[in-house]
């Protein structure tokens, strides 16, 4: 923690080194923070030579270790995201789920975003549909999306009602 502070230099001491110190003038054994901050400073400062100090990482190791933790914090946050859009869509558009692997994708959000329900994109033109998904790029490149598009015609037709009641597509 204090290593990405380069003006603090520090001295490592083994633990049994500094067990073994502190029974040196504490023979009953007890041990507090207090008293083991007391005997750490007392053999740094009478035995400072015998200590080796803590060598500093160098600045381009230091902003490596900053960038390193801040990928990290974003990689957690959009797992986390993910996770929720998943458990989102699990109650509310759940066919999603079994038509796209990876529903963080630009191509689940832009069909969430142009239809928000199941009942919305059943009541769309396949057609308009299918252009819809063929017109988006992938990574700068343009390439049709049929190839990679889910089999979804049985849910996307809207039921019928014949009675009253709804009718199997």
């Amino acid at each position: 923690m204090l290593s990405k502070y380069a003006h603090l230099v520090q001295f490592p001491v083994h633990p049994t080194t500094a067990a073994r110190y502190r029974k040196t003038f504490c023979s009953s054994g007890a041990k507090d923070d207090p008293s083991d901050t007391e005997s750490l400073l007392d053999l740094l400062m009478r035995h400072r030579e015998r200590l080796r100090p803590l060598q500093p990482d160098t600045t381009p190791t230091r902003l490596l270790q900053f960038l390193v933790e801040e990928r990290r914090t974003l990689v957690d946050d959009k797992t986390r995201q993910g996770n929720r859009l998943t458990s989102c869509l699990k109650l509310y558009f759940p066919q999603l789920l079994h038509w796209f692997d990876d529903v963080g994708g630009p191509l689940v959000g832009a069909l969430l975003a142009r239809w928000p329900s199941l009942e919305e994109l059943q009541h769309s033109h396949p057609a308009r549909c299918v252009s819809s998904f063929t017109s988006r790029t992938a990574v700068g490149k343009r390439r049709s999306k049929r190839a990679s598009l889910p089999s979804t015609r049985p849910c996307l037709r809207p039921r019928t009602r014949r009675c009253g009641k709804a009718q199997p597509p």
